[in-house]
């Protein structure tokens, strides 16, 4: 009996101990609990940095890599630019066809812009490839559109390098005029407005300290200076030299001296004979294929105009062709007036030089009678080909 006694007592108190445990473990949880609460509450910054750390992760991008430019502005429109005489003179990287011209692909525009090369080379303006570029190989802009050249650029280049346009047989199309471009900073508008003005500042300042200065701001070799050979188009090179004694005469070499009224009178006064070069023309085209209606130059009112003639026959067709450096007559008219005919003689004419001293040893002379208009004269309109070629003259 006190054996169960004792057991019964032994459980109680073993009993009653587990309770005090988990009362004091539900404490304890409690009390900790109650810690974290109040130490998460007194400090909200752990929460704050959390959210600075997942704000910046959704923000933050890679900075690029691409230069600015490189990328293309209309994918499928716009093609990277290819042609060569451009790389160093245009700051755009990609372009649109067809172009002003009428290129419809950039092996086209390249081998027409070689030709104007010539022009580049004596420097009239130092934005002429610019101007080139943006008509032949023209900017893309963000919408896949044309971008023009400005205004100021077109004028600019017209007016310093026209001259030696005409002097070269180069001409633009007649729709081309400086006036349908606009003028704006915007380079997604037009192109060129920044470069002017950047040339007009440096014009500001003295540009020649070596040379002789021409053309308003053109600078060229000292020893170009009263050479015999104008080189300016406002022939100051040649003017005034120590070897006239009047003012205004322009110098032809060889110590000789002519005034400026002897310039395509028909008559060579100076020992090469420049004062009777580049004095024909013809109005539409003077590439390798020239065309349109003739024109003379008059010294007097330095300017160009419709050439007249009596009559025009196949031998004075290819002998106009020859002087103005072509070998081969296509078709010749004469219009209005009683010599007034056309031909299509396909004919070879002399070489420039030797068909040029045939016509200064005529009588009369061609080029005179060609600036003499009467009511009875015609206009004449040519066709020529082959440009700078010598052939042996074949009869008609």
């Amino acid at each position: 009996m006190l054996r169960d006694i004792r057991s019964s007592g032994t459980e109680s108190s073993a009993h009653k101990f587990r309770l005090m445990q988990l009362a004091l473990n539900a404490v304890a949880l409690l009390a900790i609990t109650g810690a974290l609460f109040a130490y998460f509450r007194a400090n909200p910054a752990v929460q704050y940095v959390s959210q600075v750390v997942n704000r910046s992760s959704v923000v933050t991008w890679p900075a690029s890599t691409e230069p600015p430019g490189a990328r293309n502005p209309a994918p499928g429109v716009c093609l990277p630019v290819i042609v060569t005489f451009c790389h160093h003179h245009i700051s755009y990287n990609f372009t649109v066809f067809p172009n002003y011209i009428g290129h419809f692909g950039q092996r086209d525009a390249q081998q027409d812009l070689e030709i104007y090369d010539a022009v580049v080379d004596v420097r009239c303006y130092e934005l002429t490839a610019l101007f080139l570029c943006s008509i032949f190989v023209p900017k893309c802009g963000p919408l896949g559109h044309m971008v023009r050249p400005c205004r100021s650029l077109c004028q600019e280049t017209m007016r310093r390098c026209g001259f030696f346009l005409e002097v070269f047989g180069l001409s633009m199309p007649d729709y081309l005029q400086c006036d349908i471009f606009p003028e704006s900073t915007d380079t997604d508008v037009c192109l060129g407005n920044r470069e002017v003005k950047d040339a007009r500042f440096r014009a500001s300042k003295p540009v020649c300290p070596t040379g002789f200065q021409c053309d308003m701001n053109r600078c060229i070799p000292h020893d170009w200076r009263c050479d015999g050979h104008v080189d300016c188009a406002d022939r100051s090179d040649e003017l005034n030299c120590r070897v006239c004694k009047r003012s205004g005469d322009v110098h032809c070499g060889n110590q000789r001296c002519i005034s400026q009224a002897h310039l395509c009178d028909g008559k060579i006064d100076c020992p090469w004979g420049q004062d009777e070069r580049n004095c024909l023309r013809l109005s539409e085209a003077n590439g390798d294929v020239g065309s349109g209606e003739l024109q003379v130059y008059r010294a007097a009112n330095q300017s160009w105009f419709a050439a007249c003639i009596t009559t025009l026959d196949e031998h004075t067709a290819a002998k106009l062709c020859s002087m103005l450096g072509y070998s081969f007559v296509n078709r010749s008219m004469a219009v209005g007036g009683a010599g007034a005919r056309a031909g299509r003689g396909y004919a070879h004419v002399h070489g420039v030089a030797q068909s040029y001293r045939a016509f200064q040893r005529s009588e009369g002379g061609l080029l005179r009678e060609l600036k003499d208009c009467r009511h009875d004269t015609s206009r004449v309109h040519l066709v020529c080909n082959n440009y700078g070629k010598c052939i042996v003259l074949l009869e008609l």
